[in-house]
């Protein structure tokens, strides 16, 4: 990357920095994101305690003091923590390779019951573009949906690749509680519910995928990068699922 294209880097806070390649979302800016995301995973600096991505930015988190007790800051140069991670990723940045892809993130194959069950919303929206439920399901679950960020909730992925005919703005009026598991849509955006939550997001669909769970290795399911993929499944097989996951008495 050019010094020209360099991200603004500011302090956030007394123990992260905050990377910004962007003020919106953007297929390029997105793919920087992620390859500075792929270079903190697999060879973070001395004292680095974990990094948040989102559509444009990247938050990096370090720990000050044991940075100061590795010598990675306050040493003979007398640099502070923030300017030593400033540095840091300067240099990383300056290596990053625009014209090369950034490496594949895993693709995660998604069952979801898109009846009117399960999507109350869904017909409402395909009759807003001319299509009919089974249509506008049909139309989503052929999309490929890339995670852009995780938020919300621990799990929650914001995907993007929704297509234009299902694009529409959120609920006017939130909804008190959203089912876990539910399949929602916002703007041009793809997100899941991993648990019962307030949400504005109108909802197509319903999955018993467990998007998160604290006892794993990797406790989300999904991470930025990731390409997911949607299955139509019957509402009997969604209840067979939720069963198994302990969701349906």
């Amino acid at each position: 990357m050019s010094k020209t294209m360099r991200p603004a880097i500011a302090a956030f806070g007394e123990q992260a920095v905050i990377v910004s390649f962007g003020e919106t979302f953007e297929p390029e800016t997105h793919r920087q994101v992620v390859r500075l995301s792929r270079e903190l995973e697999t060879a973070p600096f001395p004292g680095f305690i974990e990094f948040v991505p989102a559509y444009a930015s990247v938050c990096v988190y370090f720990d000050a003091l044991s940075m100061i007790d590795q010598g990675f800051a306050g040493g003979k140069d007398g640099s502070t923590p923030h300017e030593a991670v400033r540095r840091w990723l300067e240099e990383r940045i300056d290596r990053l390779q625009p014209d090369v892809a950034e490496p594949a993130g895993k693709t995660v194959r998604i069952p979801v019951c898109y009846c009117v069950r399960c999507g109350p919303d869904l017909p409402a929206l395909a009759s807003g573009s001319g299509l009919a439920a089974e249509a506008a399901a049909s139309l989503h679950a052929a999309a490929r949906h890339t995670v852009s960020m995780i938020g919300f909730l621990p799990g929650f992925p914001y995907l993007s690749g929704l297509p234009e005919a299902l694009s529409a703005p959120r609920l006017d009026t939130p909804r008190a509680v959203v089912p876990r598991g539910s399949v929602a849509v916002a703007g041009r955006q793809t997100g899941i519910y991993p648990a019962a939550s307030p949400g504005g997001w109108r909802l197509i669909g319903r999955t018993a995928a467990l998007l998160f769970d604290a006892g794993r290795a990797a406790p989300s399911l999904l991470e930025i990068g990731d390409t997911v993929t949607f299955e139509p499944i019957a509402h009997e097989d969604l209840e067979r699922g939720m069963r198994e996951r302990g969701w349906l008495a």
